[in-house]
Formats: C-alpha cells, structure tokens, sequence
C-alpha cells in the first residue's frame, strides 16, 4: 500500500462519500467566491485585464471543482486528476510561502494547522483515485467474471486473465 493512501473517509465512511463531500463543498464555496468577487469587481474601479483574468481564473477553479464531485459521483478516474494537479500546486505554492514567511515570523508556523486538513482532503482524493484503478481491482473465485463462459455440463470457457 502506499504511504500517502488512506483507508477512510475520516476513518468512517468510504472514500467514494469523502471525494463527493470534498467535492460538493468545494463547488459551493468555489461558485460563492466566483460570485461574490464577480459582482464586486462590476463595481470596483480596477483594470479590465485583472478584472478578466480574475473570472477567468474562478471559472477555472469552478470547473475543477465540479470536475472532482463528478467524478466523485461517476466513479471516473480521469475527472478526479484536475483537482489532484491543482491541489498538489496550491499545497507545494502555501508550505514555499509558509517556511519563508516563518523566517520573519516564527508565529507564521500556525499556517501548518491550516494546511494539514487540506493535504488530508488531497490524500482521501489521491486514494479514491489509487481505488478506482482497474489494473488494482482483484476479483474472489465467486465472481461474475470467474464464471462467464460456463455451464453445467461443460468445461469452463478459458478466458484472458485480468491483471
């Protein structure tokens, strides 16, 4: 097993329900942010080209978003890589601005409490994907697949072995 899988969601509930909620919550808070700073740039005085990057960029993190809940949903591994790229940046981006503001401000080492549920979010999203891999799934002798192809008066039907 690897060392950076979990088994549960807060040690409960299945990683399929951790990935949906991670998701959903996300999405929400994501579309809120979207929302929220698109109507108070209509009215701030700033540049058009910030105010453009600034929608693109909540779009795209929108679209993320939702992108991890549905894959979530549909158990679809290639949905869930979206979010594992974004997350992996956004961690790498705040402990690089956390050890560098710590060398001014010994208290700025309080940021470690922020970013440890974040990276645990990420580990539950990186094991539902590691989860979810077909070349992982092991199938018990009373399987479907174990006996597709037979009957009972004839020779099981060989067929290719699933690694």
């Amino acid at each position: 097993m690897d060392s950076l899988t979990v088994q549960k969601w807060l040690w409960k509930w299945s990683l399929k329900s951790g990935v949906i909620s991670i998701g959903g919550f996300l999405t929400m808070s994501s579309l809120s942010y979207f929302l929220y700073f698109t109507v108070e740039e209509a009215g701030a005085p700033i540049p058009a080209e910030l105010a453009r990057a600034h929608i693109a960029a909540g779009l795209i993190l929108v679209a993320i978003c939702v992108c991890l809940f549905w894959g979530g949903i549909k158990e679809n591994r290639m949905c869930l890589i979206p979010a594992l790229m974004f997350g992996g940046s956004i961690f790498t981006m705040l402990i690089f601005i956390t050890l560098t503001i710590s060398l001014v401000n010994p208290y700025a080492l309080f940021l470690v409490f922020v970013i440890a549920p974040l990276i645990y979010c990420w580990m539950v999203v990186y094991s539902y994907y590691i989860e979810l891999d077909p070349r992982r799934m092991q199938f018990t002798s009373n399987t479907v697949i174990s006996y597709a192809g037979t009957t009972d008066n004839m020779e099981p039907v060989k067929l290719p072995e699933v690694v």
